[in-house]
């Protein structure tokens, strides 16, 4: 369970994850195109530890980079055609896009 590997994977899983809350959950379509970059960068470090490590994992895990250079593509499209639409959201988070998602964590008292 110590290869790298599998760290990077948990790592592209973790970004994605964070990535679909910025995307789907607070709608931060600039945010959310900087993101993707990231998704993506995770993607690749993924597939390059999975193929130094077993060559046919990586060919296995090698189209999740094509679908997600598609859905880089796909979601800077949608951030420019609606950039004036959202009031200019910015590649970073700022105030000006609206409030924060609330964010409730599950057994805990803070809620």
């Amino acid at each position: 369970l110590l290869n790298p590997a599998i760290y990077s994977f948990i790592l592209h899983l973790c970004i994605g994850d964070t990535w679909n809350t910025i995307n789907n959950v607070e709608n931060r379509l600039g945010t959310a195109s900087l993101g993707a970059l990231f998704v993506w960068i995770s993607v690749v470090n993924a597939v390059k530890q999975y193929y130094t490590t077993n060559q046919l994992a990586g060919y296995v895990l090698f189209p999740s980079v094509i679908w997600l250079t598609i859905a880089n593509v796909l979601v800077y499209s949608i951030w420019r055609l609606n950039y004036e639409r959202f009031n200019k959201p910015s590649l970073y988070p700022s105030k000006e896009e609206g409030p924060l998602s609330s964010w409730r964590l599950p057994f805990t008292k803070f809620n």
